[in-house]
């Protein structure tokens, strides 16, 4: 149980380099753990998205790289070992033109992140690229649905073959996609 007043309402964490990382729920600041300690926190050990503020939907660590996920865009973040808290972003490496559209609708596998986007459409993201892996058909599909902020995504391997699965909890809906 966490009782530090510096802990804030999160939809999500990753753990990167000995910290854990949270987006701060309502707002465009992710919040950082003392090294190797999940249970402490310091009032300064936070930091906002930078290049097109928005607010934080998701944070993970994808191969290294600490990504925030928010709802019109996705920043890649650098652990630096140093500075309070010690992460930076990397210049250029914003997806100014998605965002998530769900906080639980990213997740990794097979070097790449598969999100759920803010336009209801299913990416793989490789490094700073987005590749749209739905097709129209079930584009026009999701647009019926009428919530989709519960979305999730999970990984499962089976017969030798990845898949994702994307399930959207209040229509009863679950879609594969093998990887």
């Amino acid at each position: 149980e966490i009782n530090d007043p510096q802990f804030h309402d999160a939809n999500t964490v990753t753990a990167l380099d000995s910290y854990f990382l949270f987006d701060r729920k309502g707002t465009n600041e992710f919040f950082v753990s003392d090294l190797l300690d999940g249970a402490s926190y310091s009032a300064l050990m936070y930091a906002t998205a930078e290049s097109k503020p928005d607010r934080i939907l998701a944070v993970k660590n994808i191969s290294g790289i600490l990504r925030l996920f928010g709802e019109k865009t996705i920043e890649s973040w650098d652990s630096i070992g140093a500075g309070t808290p010690p992460f930076q972003r990397f210049d250029g490496a914003t997806i100014s033109t998605r965002g998530i559209g769900a906080p639980k609708a990213v997740v990794e596998e097979d070097e790449a992140a598969f999100i759920f986007g803010n336009d209801r459409v299913f990416y793989r993201l490789s490094g700073t690229s987005l590749s749209r892996i739905s097709n129209h058909a079930i584009e026009k599909e999701w647009e019926t649905y009428a919530m989709v902020s519960d979305a999730f995504c999970f990984p499962v391997a089976y017969g030798g073959h990845k898949f994702i699965y994307l399930t959207f909890p209040t229509e009863g809906k679950t879609w594969g996609f093998d990887v």
